[in-house]
């Protein structure tokens, strides 16, 4: 298994609520887009990944 990560970026064009997800595709709102990727993602705070900044890992 391999991971890339990808920062995130606020697009807020499904609605104005930020709301977190528990994981990947998991809960929230696909209010947010990947940078590199610029596919609709949610958002996870940081105490729900094991990376020290806020950022995503998606399996590749």
């Amino acid at each position: 298994m391999s991971y890339v990560v990808d920062p995130l970026r606020w697009k807020g064009d499904i609605s104005a609520v930020w709301d977190a997800g528990s994981a990947v595709g998991t809960g929230g709102t696909n209010n947010w887009i990947l940078e590199t990727a610029g596919t609709a993602t949610n958002f996870i705070p940081q105490t729900a990944c094991s990376s020290m900044t806020l950022l995503l890992a998606l399996v590749r």
